[in-house]
């Protein structure tokens, strides 16, 4: 499953469709919270943008991830941000995190 957590876009900068938008910083973590207690995610590819209209950022919900360890492997985490300083925030914890990063 491809899921994209950003406000605005309906797709990846790159034409990926995803399966499941998400369009927030809370519903991002219902939705992560509940994949992950289902087994979900370890097959899936977040699409996570940096700025998510709300005063929580995709970098937040990245710390959030990492302080929690709620997500169970997913098979990648990719950042589709124009946002470059929060871009490069977002993919110091996906390093952190994995080891790399992921491309579209």
């Amino acid at each position: 499953m491809r899921i994209l957590i950003d406000d605005e876009r309906t797709q990846t900068p790159t034409g990926v469709v995803p399966d499941l938008i998400v369009k927030n910083y809370d519903a991002a973590i219902d939705i992560l919270m509940a994949f992950d207690e289902l087994g979900w995610l370890s097959d899936d590819d977040l699409y996570l943008d940096h700025d998510l209209g709300g005063n929580e950022t995709g970098y937040d919900l990245m710390c959030w991830i990492e302080k929690q360890g709620v997500i169970s492997n997913p098979k990648r985490i990719i950042c589709v941000s124009d946002n470059a300083p929060g871009r490069a925030k977002i993919e110091q914890v996906i390093i952190k995190l994995y080891g790399k990063l992921f491309y579209d």
